[in-house]
């Protein structure tokens, strides 16, 4: 910036400062702050701050503060050691002459900012800045730093201070350590820091103490707040430091006791439970045995049992809830020691307490705050039981666990009944932070129990037996929905086996299933969805138990008919025909049917149609004559062939629509169902693919018959069923293949292209088979999303063309494809990069643009010759 761009006055610059601050003086805020800059990085910038700082506005002081900051990191290694001195003691004068005037804090915070930037930029030289700000506020007036080595030892130094510069102090010490903890270990090492803020910590130590045995009065409060902080930010730095492996802190411990005991203070307790709870969660190693003790008898006292029957009884206010989360983290940091000595009452007594917070008052995340936290306790307590288990002796387990199961089947009990949906009137008042918690803290629960069967077994498995039962005779329903949805955790666990199928009987009564199946009795929805994904997840159990299947599938059937339970029904009917697929063979007549209904009736999604099917062709599969697979499988394409005709007439529906420039279009309406239609069409057939597999629990021998399988897939019958399936995908191709746009669905579209650019170069003449014909719509998709406008598709598709049109050292015939190709979809390439480079693309994407273009120029003759046209084109989306 030119000179005479510059303030030329001081009057000037006080003008700007008071703009920029606000004081309702219109003006260009961005023009304002240039100005302003320019002259503090001018030479006149240290007599700036100095003259800013003697005005009488605060605001403008302020200013002046923030000159000397700005000074310092630009010119600061450029002064010389007596300059430099001179600063020192300029801005200490500064705020000796704030502490003295009565001003608010703003202009004191500053220019404490102002001293630690000095200390950052001078450490070797001002080491003992703490002391020497001592030594200057005693004698109430800015001496030079040499002047202190021989002064009073600062135990008598701190005597003398009154509250107010003690505050300030605080103010500094606390800055420095935290701006220090900002910077990178290297550049800490390089700079030597932590050794010369080291001797500090012998000079703020004292000074915090003073203050923290005090008895709390309102007229140091404020200053014990500050001392309070400055000891948080020390003990902060001090774990910074016990990583870097550099500086000894240890005399911050001495600070430890007489901290804790401000904790009872209510206008000291917020930042006091704050230090402890930060400590005990991220460096508690920084506590001593005595310092432990102390917490454990803090918990002991009537104040802490106040409050703990505050915070259980409702009371989820901010203290109430930093109460809970200082007991949290103190579990969290003695867990080892509550293990290992169990039966000790000090145990006894902690472990009671988080108990309790799972039983809190009021539902979870919405009203009860706690739960989540107490929740995450329980869950490390339990990854603490299945890790001590693994490293026992086989067949063993720590003596403890005896001990320690009563509390975690406890804890599962709180936490299962917490975790029940609330009334619906109720869940749907929640916002979606509240009701998406509340689902995850379920998932959490779902995380707990799935850890304590591994060590528990049985006893768990029976307690949900016992459970279900029991609210299965209640009739209380929304107590068998988590039931069933604690249950359904263990399913991938014990599903599959047959040793715990005489506990699993006791679930899967006739009762159970015929309570299920009444049409009489009146069932919430959520609840007959957590039955059927219970049987979902447990449809192993059922390939055991064939005398169940008739009634359970029945009423899966019956809940097809439920648009709210529909995909589960279906997924319930795909999972129990895949793993019963033998014992349900005789049936498949009876299923076909049942599908017939559903295609005539048009009532389930596509979704939903794609798993029923799927079930229908296991059922299929597992015949042993493929000779008697061709029937069936011809059955259910002629229902997708009606599909497939019904899309067709919908787009070529008369009379047609006439549009606005008189040619014939199709109705939105007419269209949507369309594509409906062509969707249910592609996952009908996905479904019989999925389910053709032979099961993942069924060995297959390659060898096995492998002749007279081949031979019947090539007979006449066999191609025929072969034939429709490929007339079925390519009618519906080609009748889609343009209406496909890369922004419908981004991920999928990235994930196409994607694929496409794996085939590069390898597989490359699959791209180019039959030169370009069949992989034209492949090309132009790529081609589109190059000028869309989802930046997915549109880096992929960069990313694919530029490996593409650099492609070398090909086969001869390959190459004259490749050659062919770009004559051909060159010029398309070129005008869409242009386009989105132009006007099109986000400035963040035009690197990754400009390499196809880059790629082009050198490896195509005709580039330049594309690039012009495509810069003359009439659609051009800039200016000319």
């Amino acid at each position: 910036m030119n000179d005479e761009q510059l303030p030329t006055s001081i009057e000037e610059v006080e003008a700007l400062i008071k703009q920029l601050y606000g004081v309702r003086v219109h003006g260009d805020v961005g023009r304002i702050q240039k100005a302003l800059y320019g002259i503090q990085l001018s030479p006149k910038g240290w007599e700036l701050a100095n003259t800013l700082l003697n005005r009488r506005e605060e605001q403008v002081k302020f200013f002046g503060a923030l000159t000397f900051i700005v000074k310092l990191n630009t010119d600061g290694k450029s002064l010389s050691e007596d300059d430099a001195q001179l600063v020192l003691i300029t801005i200490i004068d500064f705020l000796i002459k704030w502490i003295n005037s009565g001003e608010g804090p703003l202009l004191g915070r500053k220019l404490c900012s102002a001293l630690v930037t000095y200390f950052l930029q001078f450490p070797s030289s001002w080491s003992n800045c703490v002391r020497h700000l001592f030594y200057c506020f005693s004698s109430n007036k800015a001496l030079p730093y040499s002047a202190f080595e021989n002064t009073l030892e600062p135990e008598i130094l701190i005597q003398t201070l009154t509250d107010k510069k003690s505050k300030v102090i605080f103010w500094f010490a606390s800055n420095l350590v935290e701006d220090l903890s900002k910077i990178d270990s290297s550049s800490m090492k390089a700079n030597d820091f932590h050794r010369y803020v080291r001797p500090n910590l012998d000079d703020i130590v004292p000074l915090i103490g003073k203050y923290l045995i005090l008895d709390p009065r309102q007229e140091v409060i404020e200053v014990q707040h500050a001392a309070l902080s400055c000891f948080q930010s020390w003990v902060s730095f001090s774990h910074r430091s016990f990583i870097d492996k550099e500086a000894d802190l240890e005399a911050l411990k001495l600070l430890t006791g007489p901290a804790l005991r401000c904790i009872t203070n209510n206008e000291l307790y917020e930042i006091t439970a704050e230090i402890f709870i930060d400590i005990l969660s991220s460096y508690s190693r920084f506590l001593r045995p005595e310092d432990f003790v102390s917490l454990h008898n803090l918990f002991k006292t009537s104040w802490a049992q106040k409050k703990y029957e505050a915070l259980v009884g409702g009371d989820y206010e901010w203290d109430s809830l930093q109460f809970g989360q200082l007991l949290l983290t103190m579990g969290d940091a003695i867990q080892r020691e509550l293990t290992q000595n169990i039966d000790n009452p000090l145990s006894i007594h902690y472990l009671t307490l988080f108990l309790g917070l799972l039983n809190a008052k009021g539902y979870a995340l919405a009203e009860d705050k706690i739960y989540v936290s107490a929740l995450e306790f329980w869950s490390t307590f339990v990854e603490t039981m299945v890790d001590d288990s693994f490293s026992s002796e086989p067949g063993s387990s720590p003596q403890w666990f005896t001990m320690a199961q009563p509390y975690v089947m406890q804890a599962i009990e709180y936490s299962w009944r917490k975790s029940q949906y609330p009334p619906s009137h109720e869940f749907n008042t929640w916002d979606s932070v509240d009701s998406i918690g509340f689902n995850d803290a379920r998932r959490d629960l779902s995380d707990l129990i799935q850890q304590f069967f591994l060590v528990s077994g049985p006893a768990l498995l029976q307690f949900w037996v016992e459970k279900i039962s029991y609210s299965t005779s209640t009739k209380h329903w929304s107590e068998l929905e988590i039931l069933f949805y604690c249950l359904a955790q263990l399913n991938d666990i014990i599903s599959e086996t047959r040793n715990w199928d005489d506990i699993l009987n006791l679930v899967f009564t006739q009762d159970l299933i015929n309570l299920f199946a009444d049409p009489q009795i009146e069932i919430p929805t959520r609840t007959r969805r957590a039955h059927l994904n219970l049987i979902i997840g447990y449809a192993g159990y059922f390939r055991r138990k064939p005398d169940l299947l008739p009634n359970v599938l029945n009423l899966s059937f019956v809940a097809l008919g439920s648009s709210s339970l529909a995909s589960q029904a279906s997924r319930t009917i795909m999972k129990l025909c895949s793993s019963c697929r033998q014992t349900l063979l005789p049936n498949l007549n009876l299923f076909l049917q049942h599908y017939r209904e559903i295609a005539q009736s048009s009532s389930l999604d596509s979704d939903a149609r794609e798993l029923v099917i799927e079930g229908i062709a296991c059922l299929i599969q597992a015949m042993h004559d493929e000779a008697s697979k061709i029937g069936p499988l011809n059955q259910l394409l002629s229902y997708i062939e009606f599909d497939t005709r019904t899309c067709l007439d919908l787009l070529n529906s008369k009379p047609p629509i006439k549009g606005i420039n008189g040619t014939s279009t199709i109705s939105h309406e007419n269209e949507t169902r369309a594509v409906d239609l062509g969707i249910l069409t592609l996952k009908s057939l996905l479904g019989i693919a999925k389910g053709l597999q032979a099961p993942d629990y069924q060995s297959i021998n390659l060898d096995n018959e492998e002749d007279t399988v081949s031979s019947i897939w090539k007979s006449e019958e066999g191609v025929c069923v072969q034939q429709k399936i490929y007339n079925i995908i390519h009618q519906v191709y080609n009748t889609f293949r343009y209406r496909g746009d890369p922004a419908i669905d981004s991920e999928i579209s990235q994930a196409g292209i994607e694929f496409m650019h794996r085939l590069i170069p390898r597989h490359f003449n699959i791209l180019l088979r039959d030169n370009l014909p069949k992989s034209l719509d492949l090309f132009m998709f790529a081609l589109r999303a190059i000028q869309g406008t989802e930046p997915l598709p549109r880096s992929a598709a960069a990313e694919f063309w530029s490996d593409f049109i650099s492609i070398r050292s090909l086969p001869s015939n390959e190459q004259q494809s490749l050659d062919s190709a770009l004559q051909y979809l060159g010029p398309i390439l070129s005008r869409n990069l242009i386009f989105s480079i132009c006007g099109n693309a986000a400035r963040s994407e035009l690197d990754k643009l400009s390499v196809p273009v880059r790629k082009l120029t050198i490896c195509h003759v005709n580039a330049k010759k594309w690039f012009e046209a495509a810069l003359l084109h009439h659609d051009f989306p800039s200016d000319k």
